[in-house]
This record gives C-alpha cells, structure tokens and sequence, in this order.
C-alpha cells in the first residue's frame, strides 16, 4: 500500500485462489505498519476436519515509501508529524 493508504485507511479487493473477489478495507484512523497482517475469517484454506468450513485468509502488507522528499514537501509534512507527537526522538 502507499503511505497515504497506510497513514489514511484504504479499501481493496483481490482476487481470490479460486476467483471469487474478496473485499476487505482499513479504516481511516487505523495506521497499517509494515509486515502487519490483516486476517479475514471464512476466507482461508479449508480446515482439515470440516472441508465445509474455512479458515483466516492473512493479507501482510507492504508500505511504499518515497526514496525522497522535496523540501518543499518536508516543510509541509514535518509540522504535521509533530503536531502528532511524531517528531525527532
């Protein structure tokens, strides 16, 4: 996902191995992390007890960030990030 998408919520569908299309969003307010996971219930490999029955499909995402930022975009994006408490350690 973007930086956007993880810092703003995003929706997305995907493909699922046997194509039925599975939907699945995040929030706004929820931040995704990189290598966090998302589980879907009723979406994953059939149980081996109960074939019927199907497990958590995990979604583990991948945050894209830029490899640069303009100072003009720095200056607009760093007050933010402080104002959030996220700011120089």
């Amino acid at each position: 996902v973007s930086l956007y998408e993880a810092l703003m919520g995003f929706e997305r569908t995907l493909a699922h191995l046997d194509g039925h299309v599975v939907r699945f969003s995040v929030p706004r307010g929820a931040v995704t992390r990189p290598g966090s996971g998302l589980e879907i219930a009723g979406e994953g490999m059939p149980q081996k007890d109960d074939p019927s029955s199907f497990g958590k499909l995990i979604v583990r995402f991948e945050v894209q960030f830029p490899s640069s930022i303009s100072e003009e975009s720095a200056a607009e994006v760093g007050p933010v990030l402080r104002g959030m408490g996220l700011g120089p350690l």
